[in-house]
């Protein structure tokens, strides 16, 4: 049988260095798990250190006989697979990694929570976006009960692994804004949507409206939905945006007998907060006039409807000019070609469109009429 440590200093005279006395300590008392011996220069070091450990073996038989069997044997099992999956970790770092991450939980929110604080946050922007952030919600469902703080990569690449690659990249977008929120609220420490890429898109060729569609689309509204007759001069011949500045435009933005800068976004109102002037075409004006003369009423907002009223009455505008799809961007790329096919003046189209650059116009709103 080995020797029972007495944890008795002993002398070995035979050692060649200073430090004779030894100290034998069990493996239940080693800082490493397995038995040691510990060297001293003077025997007064080694009582010492073999005081300290006696009170610590001491301890340590309190301890046990506080413990259930259950537990010892759960703690002995806990040391083999620390052993075999992560070896030279200890119990006691294991157990802080692990409180770390139950920490972030418990201080963290479900994904769905989330969603809703960072919607309500955003109370500026328009009912379109804040719409589509619901939609977005709405597609990653499946995520809604998993708390912030364990949401992966690999979580949400499977959420979206269904979606075609516009879509995929739109919802990606909204959720990372989201997950960026939570972060500054302390729910979660990385933004897992950093990890994911986004997928390529070619860009298909910008499509327009002929003009016979655009005349069958006011001529419909004229007769059947008067209300709607400006927001459809505006869209095609203005190019103010359909969606976000449209809704904000008053009729006392517009100058009808003005000889140029007809109209005018107000920072408030424009996408990028910047000011513009827009010049209304003659045929602009003639709708304009005849929707006027018709009396139709010009106070307030030149769109006084809520969203849904507005997609249901352009969705039966739409089908009565026998339209079955209505192009993205649609009445923007219209008009953005058309006049420039008219004036030539491609830096004068950016101002008056709103647009950073004279290169996203020619790659994302132009298409030679």
């Amino acid at each position: 049988m080995p020797k029972t440590a007495s944890l008795q200093p002993t002398r070995y005279q035979s050692r060649k260095d200073s430090r004779q006395w030894c100290v034998s300590v069990l493996a239940a008392l080693s800082s490493t798990g397995k038995r040691q011996q510990l060297f001293f220069h003077t025997k007064l070091d080694a009582e010492l250190e073999a005081e300290r450990l006696k009170t610590r073996k001491i301890n340590f038989g309190h301890s046990l006989s506080s413990l259930s069997a259950e537990r010892i044997a759960e703690a002995s099992a806990c040391f083999r697979r620390l052993d075999t999956q992560a070896p030279g970790v200890t119990l006691t770092a294991a157990l802080n990694e692990f409180l770390l991450i139950h920490s972030a939980r418990t201080a963290s929110v479900p994904v769905a929570t989330l969603w809703e604080k960072y919607i309500a946050s955003r109370s500026t922007v328009s009912p379109v976006y804040r719409q589509k952030l619901y939609q977005a919600a709405q597609r990653l469902s499946s995520l809604r009960d998993i708390a912030a703080s364990d949401l992966t990569a690999k979580m949400i690449e499977e959420a979206i692994s269904s979606f075609p690659p516009s879509s995929k990249n739109a919802v990606l977008a909204y959720l990372r804004a989201a997950l960026n929120f939570g972060i500054r609220a302390g729910w979660l420490k990385e933004n897992p949507v950093d990890l994911l890429e986004f997928a390529s898109i070619v860009r298909a060729e910008t499509e327009v409206f002929a003009p016979a569609t655009v005349e069958a689309l006011l001529r419909d509204a004229l007769e059947n939905d008067l209300t709607l007759v400006p927001f459809l001069v505006l869209a095609f011949y203005a190019g103010v945006r359909p969606d976000g500045e449209l809704q904000k435009v008053l009729w006392t933005d517009i100058d009808l007998g003005a000889k140029k800068h007809h109209l005018t976004i107000r920072a408030a109102v424009a996408k990028k907060r910047r000011k513009r002037w827009i010049d209304l075409s003659n045929n602009a004006l003639a709708w304009l006039g005849e929707y006027q003369a018709r009396g139709g009423r010009m106070d307030g907002r030149i769109t006084p409807f809520s969203a849904s009223t507005l997609r249901r009455k352009r969705r039966a505008n739409a089908q009565a000019a026998g339209l079955t799809e209505w192009p993205q961007q649609g009445a923007r790329h219209t008009y953005c070609s058309c006049w420039l096919a008219q004036h030539g003046d491609i830096n004068g189209l950016v101002i008056q469109a709103g647009h950073e650059s004279a290169t996203i116009m020619w790659d994302h709103y132009y298409r030679f009429c």
